[in-house]
This record gives C-alpha cells, structure tokens and sequence, in this order.
C-alpha cells in the first residue's frame, strides 16, 4: 500500500454502523494503529482477494453467516452455501 495512502494513529475515534455516539481509544506508543480511508482499503483488498479466489456474490439475501470458531466461513442464501 502506497504511504500516501495511511498514517499511523494513536487515537482513534470510531463509529459502529448504528452508533451515534464515538467509542474513542488512546494507544501507548508502541502500539500504533494504520488509518486508511475505507475506499482506499477496499481497492487494495478487493482485487487481493479475488486473486486469491474468493467469490464474491451480490444482489442476495443472507439468512445467517456460518461461523467456526469466531471466523466467518460462508453464509447460507435462501437454502444455498456459499465459500
């Protein structure tokens, strides 16, 4: 990822798609945390991803996420399984 890109942040104020109020965090310095903009992650991740093999399928209606160990491994849309 280009450096233009990101900068490194020891605060961080962040919103939950339905929050309204900011969960604020302060990190030691050792503990610094990338700031990117979400579309700059998303053209980096996206294309990654698909490299890797991923399939992505949209335009669907998710019934329920299928979860091992706390990790997203496919989903199931109306009666089909997806990896």
């Amino acid at each position: 990822m280009p450096q233009r890109k990101y900068e490194y942040k020891n605060n961080m104020t962040l919103f939950g798609p339905n929050q309204k109020t900011p969960l604020t965090q302060s990190l030691p310095e050792e503990e610094l945390k990338i700031k990117m903009e979400r579309k700059d992650i998303y053209a980096h991740l996206i294309p990654h991803a698909l490299q890797c093999g991923v399939k992505f399928v949209y335009d669907c209606n998710i019934t329920t996420p299928i979860l091992i160990r706390n990790s997203v491994f496919s989903r199931k849309d109306a009666g089909n399984w997806w990896r």
